[in-house]
């Protein structure tokens, strides 16, 4: 069978997932965001010198081709094979084929910067959200950036000290093996944290990075956090930022939420020290601080993890959405774990910070369920993933500091429930009362968990224990808080 059978047959098959025609290199740029395509596919094949409905018409191909295809090809990222053929057809025309087969160590390509995807016979770009479900399941593509040398940095931009205390309880967990602790560089290269030529790799900074101005210089250590008043961001109390590595903006992230997490204490009869009961349980706090650190998308430079305490919830966001396969009604069980960052997640493992794989959030649940006035959310964005724990955060102490509307609420000791504060905190302020609508547009606003069939009841509750009072009739019912009239 002569080169140009095979070509007969391989049209007579039909563009598809792997096939695509063009009729002459005119299209050259077209038919290379095809090939890109194809790379982040299973490969395929352009036939130029083919019109769309299979007939063979040729083209000459020039020494001006071979540089149009040879520059395209170098638009090509990483840099990969295209194998060329040339097939007389009629006359001087030929057919030129080009074939791409993706390499099993790289899982993404670009063509002039940007990613292209093959549906049926359909070439498209990439959206962002699809970019990163790939990213999220394929580590070897996120494992190129945390395993790739850190840019500009060494080890003495790295705490020597978080090193070695990550080192002491792993070794404690029985997880890390006895290592050198007066020799860093060695222990980071047990730790699979340095390249081959013993650089340090961008895990090791956002896992060690020294916290200031090193850090600042990848932006992807950075964490927000943010004490606001109400349950909006028109307000706030306390706003800071963080730039450092991963233990030391854990140990941030907690002294920040010590600050402001209600704490409730007690005697316990034949015992002098005070039984202390956080607000929300300081386990699944910190598991869910983990979480972020564990799975934010590192390979984006943008964004960062942010701690936001409101008066009816603490929500923890990081850069990155779930991967593709894991579904939130999923996360409060035992489920599929994808590690977005291989590295970076055997660290934590090691020092023993997170059991196994897909049991972080499972706890976060468990552990709030067994608590009072605490209810726990997932919620899953495109780009983003967060942790809502709904509880009434307007405790005794914090009331002494804030304005006179708000000292119309209760202290959260007194037996509501976190969607019965939710509904109240919208009151603070409204001297005039509320609607039922007025009511239901809060709590959409605030991202509550609150379900409408749900609101009868809780109205009714808050009613019946004299925190509200109503007037009006029917669609102009009006409910207002007592002791905040004018």
């Amino acid at each position: 069978m002569t080169d140009l059978d095979k070509i007969k047959e391989l049209i007579a098959k039909g563009e598809s997932e792997a096939l695509e025609f063009k009729k002459s290199t005119g299209s050259a740029k077209e038919a290379f965001k095809t090939l890109c395509a194809f790379l982040n596919g299973k490969g395929g094949t352009v036939l130029f010198g083919v019109l769309n409905d299979g007939e063979i018409v040729g083209q000459e191909i020039s020494d001006s081709t071979h540089k149009k295809i040879a520059s395209l090809c170098r638009s090509l990222d990483p840099s990969v094979d295209v194998d060329q053929l040339e097939v007389d057809c009629k006359g001087n025309s030929k057919v030129l084929k080009l074939t791409v087969t993706p390499p099993r160590e790289t899982s993404m390509f670009l063509f002039d910067g940007r990613a292209y995807r093959r549906i049926s016979t359909t070439t498209s770009e990439m959206s962002a959200a699809e970019i990163e479900r790939r990213v999220s399941t394929r580590p070897n593509f996120v494992r190129a950036w945390e395993g790739r040398a850190a840019i500009g940095f060494n080890l003495d931009h790295l705490n020597i000290d978080h090193i070695q205390r990550m080192v002491s309880h792993g070794d404690e967990a029985q997880r890390v093996p006895t290592l050198r602790a007066n020799d860093p560089k060695r222990t980071l290269e047990s730790l699979d944290l340095l390249t081959d030529d013993r650089e340090i790799t961008n895990a090791a900074v956002v896992l060690f990075g020294r916290q200031g101005i090193e850090c600042k210089r990848l932006p992807q250590c950075t964490m927000k956090l943010a004490r606001f008043r109400g349950i909006d961001k028109s307000s706030f109390e306390d706003l800071t930022t963080r730039e450092g590595g991963a233990f030391f903006l854990l140990n941030e992230a907690e002294s920040f939420i010590r600050r402001y997490l209600p704490v409730s204490a007690k005697l316990v009869e034949g015992d002098f020290r005070r039984q202390e009961t956080p607000l929300i349980p300081w386990d699944a706090l910190r598991e869910a601080l983990i979480n972020a650190l564990i799975h934010k998308n590192y390979a984006d430079p943008d964004g960062s993890i942010d701690v936001a305490i409101y008066d009816d919830r603490l929500e923890i966001r990081n850069l990155g959405g779930l991967p593709e396969g894991v579904k939130v009604e999923e996360l409060s069980g035992q489920h599929d774990s994808v590690r977005r960052n291989r590295l970076i997640a055997q660290i934590f493992f090691r020092a023993g910070l997170i059991e196994m794989w897909g049991s972080g959030t499972a706890k976060i649940a468990r552990l709030c369920q067994a608590a009072a006035n605490v209810e726990v959310g997932f919620q899953n964005r495109e780009t983003h993933f967060g942790i809502v724990f709904r509880a009434p955060f307007v405790s005794r102490e914090v009331r002494g500091s804030v304005d006179a509307a708000e000292k119309a609420l209760p202290p959260t000791d007194e037996g509501l429930s976190a969607q019965e504060y939710s509904v109240l905190v919208l009151f603070r302020g409204a001297h005039s009362g509320l609607s039922r609508s007025e009511i239901v547009d809060g709590l959409e606003k605030s991202g509550s968990t609150v379900a409408r069939t749900s609101l009868t009841r809780i109205l009714d509750k808050l009613l019946s224990n004299g925190y509200l009072e109503k007037s009006g009739q029917s669609v102009a019912t009006r409910y207002v808080m007592k002791n905040d009239q004018n």
